[in-house]
This record gives C-alpha cells, structure tokens and sequence, in this order.
C-alpha cells in the first residue's frame, strides 16, 4: 500500500485543497513520498501551512530566497515572513521501540481482523538541548538564517511541532528561550534583594544569551499536544515583525511568567 494512504483522510483533502489553492508542491510530495520519517516530517509542514493558510493574505512553500530554501513564507499585513520548521527527529531506540510495537500490533490485526486497537504514540528519549540548548535546532536555524534575515530585513519565525513528543510542553520552550523563574533565599537579603523576591536565571536563556537567536528570531510558534499554537515572541528592540503583526501574535503568547 502506498504510503501516503495510511493519512487521515480529511487532513489529505485539506492539504490538497491548501496546495491547489497556493499552487503548492507539497500535497505530491506526500502522496509520493515512502519513507515514514520523511513523511511524518511533510505532515508537520502541512500543519504548519493550514495554520498559516488560516491567518495570511498568500503563502509560498520551498520557495528559494538568497540561496536559502525556507519551509513557508507567507504575508500578513503587508509584511512577508520567512518560516523554517524545527525537526526533533527520535534516536534510534525509540525507533527500535516504535518498530516492535508496530510489529506486536500488526500481528494483532491479521489474527483479529475484527477487533479495534487503541494505541497511543511513543515518546522520544527528549532533552531540551536539542531543541533549546546553545547548539539546538532552533539556534543552528538562527546561525542559517542569520545573514539572509538581515539582508532582507523580513521577520523569521521557527515552528515546532510536538505531537510525537510528550516529554515537551510549552513551560519547556518557554524556559529555553526566556530563561526560568527562582527565589532570593534568607543568605542573600544582605545583598539589598527582598526575600524570597523572584527573579529570572538567564543562563542559557536563546533570547537573551545567543546572539544569532536574538537578531535574527522574531518568534517560535509551537503547535501544543492539544492542537493549540502558542506563540513566544522575542521582545527585543530588534525584532523585524511590524506593529499589526506583533499585535497579532501577542493574541496567542505563551506564558513567560513560570
């Protein structure tokens, strides 16, 4: 069986009718496509594409700019943003998990062919480094980006999508690229801090302490396990996204306060 037919149906009509509508390649990249990671990983595009389909005026996808191919660029307000998606892909255990799983289940199926399975998806061995760590994907795509953004002066937004990680969740991105909330404790009230007063540790914080993340990332924009896309603006002075555009996003901000 081809591949591509063990999709949804209604996601495959709404990607066909998403790619007709820009005249997009991506709905025969999937029907062509026969490895299942690759797969999965057009799947995330076509999430992506929906979403943006759903709130701009036009959209381009693999479309070439200064050398660089990114995912998606799409146009609101006036304004054109370049889009790149950033792939967590599983390590080699969890695909050796996910295949005996898969093969206990095909076997369930051909012995009983009449019975419902309910399975749920396998989590990949998650550290947040890969994806928020200082050489991470979402600063490696920051290092890519970083000239054409500024020769451009266009904003540049990196997607994440989450559905086959139940170790991530939004708090996760959130302290990656914000930094994380702590207490003043009793030995430093001699300090002139108040105690048990809050305040950030930016160690490590993309926005703050990458220089690359910083001038060139306008926000990440994740799409949550419920379906949800939350939205982490950087809110540094350099930030290319004009005013109708930051209005919009900051609509769906994701919490920075945890």
């Amino acid at each position: 069986m081809e591949l591509y037919k063990t999709v949804k149906e209604n996601l495959l009509r709404e990607v066909e009718t998403l790619s007709r509508k820009h005249s997009l390649s991506l709905f025969d990249k999937i029907k062509k496509e026969n490895n299942k990671r690759n797969l999965e990983a057009l799947l995330t595009e076509a999430h992506f594409g929906l979403y943006f389909d759903s709130i701009s005026d036009s959209l381009r996808y693999n479309h070439a700019i200064g050398g660089l191919t990114p995912d998606f660029a799409f146009t609101k307000n006036e304004q054109e943003v370049l889009v790149e998606i950033a792939r967590v892909n599983p390590v080699q255990k969890d695909m050796d998990i996910e295949e005996e799983v898969n093969n206990k289940i095909d076997a369930f199926r051909e012995s009983n062919p009449n019975d419902k399975i309910i399975s749920s998806p396998q989590s990949i061995t998650w550290k947040p480094d890969r994806l928020v760590g200082q050489r991470g994907s979402i600063a490696k795509k920051a290092e890519r980006y970083k000239d054409l953004v500024a020769e451009l002066n266009k904003p540049f937004i990196i997607c994440v999508y989450v559905a086959f990680i139940s170790g991530l969740d939004r708090l996760d991105l959130s302290h990656g690229l914000y930094g994380s909330l702590a207490e003043l404790t009793g030995e430093f009230e001699g300090l002139g801090y108040a105690f048990n007063s809050p305040f950030r540790v930016l160690d490590g914080a993309l926005y703050y302490n990458n220089v690359n993340v910083r001038k060139t990332v306008s926000g990440v924009l994740l799409k949550d396990h419920d379906g949800s896309f939350v939205f982490f603006q950087n809110f540094s002075g350099v930030n290319k996204l004009n005013q109708e555009n930051r209005r919009f996003f900051a609509g769906i901000q994701g919490s920075t306060a945890d």
